[in-house]
């Protein structure tokens, strides 16, 4: 379980930030990394929002879960 929020995490974070890549990148000589940053920019911030969405999703649904077990264990 960690290591697939920890993963999805990560995407989310590389996908959502990758628009600074055209800001850094030049500096860095890394030209062919800006060209692709900039080409799928927007493709790019779409892979971070979906990402977000299904971590948002799945530890939202952990907080279910565990509201119902917290509740059987009470009662």
């Amino acid at each position: 379980m960690v290591a697939a929020s920890g993963t999805t995490s990560t995407v989310a974070m590389i996908s959502c930030c990758a628009h600074y890549l055209t800001n850094v990148a030049p500096v860095l000589g890394a030209t062919g990394l800006v060209a692709f940053a900039a080409q799928f920019q927007v493709e790019l911030f779409w892979v971070g929002l979906l990402f977000n969405l299904a971590g948002i999703a799945y530890v939202g649904n952990k907080a279910v879960e565990a509201s119902k077990e917290h509740a059987q264990c009470v009662a």
